[in-house]
């Protein structure tokens, strides 16, 4: 998939230049998307109270916790962003307080396959 121009960075941030950073490959634009869904929790935005992650602090880390955050992981990412086309996500609770979730997906219109790996923290 060929990208004609640019789109602004996500979170808006200066550039070296001082001027507006933006994003102009695809998998730029698609990994801050997927991290904007991450680190967004549902209710948040007014317009989308859907969009982002139900808030797990309360939540014990299990196995359990796990299964629960890859299958919403999976469905935001599906429904929010439309340049992927295929999504896979794991989630590996490394302690109490801590999962690591790597996500695998393919955007629409290649073939290759792509990876972000996202730190979520409990405290």
């Amino acid at each position: 998939m060929n990208l004609h121009g640019a789109c602004l960075s996500h979170p808006i941030r200066p550039d070296r230049r001082g001027t507006l950073a933006v994003a102009r490959e695809l998998h730029t634009i698609i990994a801050e998307s997927i991290a904007a869904i991450l680190s967004t929790r549902q209710g948040e935005r007014v317009m989308l109270p859907d969009y982002g992650l139900p808030d797990y602090v309360f939540d014990a880390m299990d196995n359990g916790f796990a299964a629960r955050l890859r299958y919403i992981i999976e469905q935001q990412i599906m429904r929010y962003e439309p340049l992927v086309e295929r999504v896979t996500v794991s989630v590996n609770v490394e302690d109490a307080h801590a999962a690591m979730v790597e996500i695998e997906y393919v955007a629409r219109g290649t073939n290759s396959p792509r990876n972000l790996t996202f730190p979520l923290w409990v405290r």
